[in-house]
């Protein structure tokens, strides 16, 4: 993805039930993170680095 990081976007569905439970699911969007927002495969072994979201309602 080409363009300063500032500028890029992406467009991820939110459903009610990602609100309700507090997650997203980041599947096929693994190349626009950072790779340090992913922990491990639980919490006990470790948490990625926070990220911040800015929603804009549809």
């Amino acid at each position: 993805m080409s363009g300063r990081v500032g500028h890029r976007k992406r467009l991820i569905c939110v459903t009610a039930a990602n609100l309700r439970e507090n997650h997203l699911y980041l599947t096929g969007h693994a190349d626009f993170f950072p790779a340090d927002c992913y922990g491990a495969s639980s919490e006990k072994m470790g948490t990625g680095k926070p990220l911040w979201l800015d929603m804009l309602a549809a």
